[in-house]
């Protein structure tokens, strides 16, 4: 102990921390030789792995994977990198290092998450395939990723779910309506001429007022307003109007057994007509987009409700 101690202030055998921080503290660095590379001295079996894809990923000026497995390609007669090669080397090194993260940490928050959801609705479902949320979400390997700000594990944003349900609610008031979606040409026109859409015109009579919204569904629908009046009436008691909020609570899904991180590639065909405002044209080169995903991995659901849960 040091002498600039009080005597009586002794130092604590432990540190005063949550046992799971303690562990994560004292945990080893999981090793990875995918390639005959190098250790991931930046993970370990406690680690954050959100913290890691949004702040530690490890790269060099130029891509230029010093110590590491160089890709380069040859066009034009010059060397170069190849930087989709390089991004999707390292999603492919962070999808290992997932397989080896402690995921007690998840289990012990699922257990917290269905006692804290308590009364609401919840199910769980299996996604066909693979699946991405927060792609557009900032990060130095272009294509973002929605990682639990605190655990590191993925999730489903309860605001995305929301959405979700409500563009498919609306969808079924068209359908009721006999009103089909609109194709592009329809759609710039409306645009040009400052007129909303179908679909546009129904959502904003479903948020008029009280006082207002029975004739401004009523114009819409037309001859349909009794096929579609209660279909209205939910939707307006679930999402919500310009005067109260929906009643609906959706919350965040959770993974309901260690996630399964897959590396999918998506392929912009044309990128000098998006980057350069150049006309598309076959000579342009495809450009992949490596980005992470999560496989067939059971996610919980949980749908709450405001006040009594009868209505």
């Amino acid at each position: 102990m040091s002498s600039s101690y009080p005597k009586y202030l002794k130092m604590p055998n432990e540190l005063p921390l949550p046992p799971d921080t303690v562990k994560a503290v004292n945990s080893r660095p999981i090793a990875v030789d995918r390639r005959n590379t190098r250790p991931a001295s930046f993970c370990h079996a406690h680690s954050n792995l959100g913290l890691y894809f949004e702040r530690y990923i490890s790269f060099q000026q130029n891509w230029e994977m010093d110590k590491f497995e160089t890709v380069t390609l040859r066009r034009n007669g010059k060397e170069k990198v190849d930087k989709s090669s390089c991004k999707q080397y390292i999603l492919e090194e962070l999808v290992e290092v997932s397989a080896q993260i402690d995921d007690s940490y998840r289990q012990s928050f699922t257990e917290r998450w269905t006692r804290m959801v308590a009364p609401a609705k919840t199910w769980q479902m299996t996604p066909v395939w693979r699946f991405v949320t927060g792609v557009g979400n900032k990060t130095a390997l272009e294509a973002g990723f929605t990682f639990h700000r605190v655990y590191g594990f993925p999730y489903i944003p309860g605001s995305s779910l929301k959405g979700l349900a409500r563009a498919v609610a609306l969808l079924e008031i068209a359908q009721k309506a006999g009103q089909k979606m609109v194709g592009l040409q329809e759609a710039l026109a409306a645009l040009q001429a400052k007129k909303p859409t179908p679909m546009q015109a129904l959502e904003i009579a479903l948020l008029e007022e009280s006082k207002k919204y029975p004739n401004a569904l009523r114009s819409w629908a037309g001859e349909e307003y009794g096929q579609v009046e209660t279909l209205a009436d939910q939707f307006r008691a679930v999402f919500g109007t310009q005067e109260q909020v929906g009643q609906a609570i959706f919350h965040d899904a959770v993974p309901a057994a260690k996630p399964k991180l897959e590396v999918d590639v998506m392929t912009v065909h044309y990128p000098d007509y998006y980057q350069k405002n150049k006309p598309p044209a076959d000579t342009q080169n495809p450009t992949p987009i490596p980005f992470l995903t999560v496989g067939q991995t059971p996610f919980w659901f949980a749908v709450g409700w405001h006040g009594d849960s009868d209505q």
